[in-house]
């Protein structure tokens, strides 16, 4: 999870460079509003899939960790019984 709020700052970060190195170079208004806008939303969008692969990944740790909690319980469970058994007889 660091790892991807890592890579999240860096991308946020190239992006902000990018943008200003365009702000900053010299050439028409126009122009640089387009390349202003195409930048912006190619970061976006892979801002946008970078956020969808953390949340993916997020969520197939809860499912694992979920599905491991559940099989310990179904372990110690058994084992309640067999030990209710045991002393039974």
């Amino acid at each position: 999870m660091k790892t991807d709020k890592t890579i999240i700052g860096i991308l946020g970060g190239l992006a902000a460079g990018a943008l200003l190195g365009i702000l900053f170079a010299p050439d028409k208004g126009s122009n640089t509003r387009k390349k202003i806008k195409r930048k912006s939303s190619k970061y976006a969008t892979d801002a946008k899939d970078k956020a969808g692969d953390v949340l993916e990944s997020l969520s197939q740790k809860y499912d694992n960790l979920k599905a491991d909690g559940m099989q310990y319980l179904a372990d110690r469970k058994e084992q309640l019984s067999n030990g209710i058994e045991n002393a039974k007889n």
